[in-house]
């Protein structure tokens, strides 16, 4: 009875792994700072146009500032939702 939660685990789980793969290609040098933060904004802006309370609790976890993503936090809390 849990799909929804798992689809949503899911999706967040695949955004974590492309700004991980985006942080990787930045540290190999394939992109450069204004490279990896344009793609940043894709992803935010992405986000923001499809409103999705799932995604909406990613973008709140992921700080504007910040370089990396949300990690950790966001991620705990859903397996702990899942597990329930």
């Amino acid at each position: 009875g849990g799909i929804k939660e798992i689809r949503d685990y899911c999706e967040t789980d695949v955004l974590n792994t492309w700004l991980v793969y985006l942080r990787f290609e930045h540290m190999r040098g394939n992109l450069d700072d204004k490279d990896l933060q344009r793609e940043y904004a894709l992803v935010r802006k992405t986000l923001i146009a499809l409103d999705l309370p799932h995604l909406n609790e990613f973008l709140a976890a992921w700080p504007e500032q910040g370089r990396y993503w949300p990690g950790k936090s966001v991620v705990n809390r859903k397996r702990q939702r899942l597990r329930r």
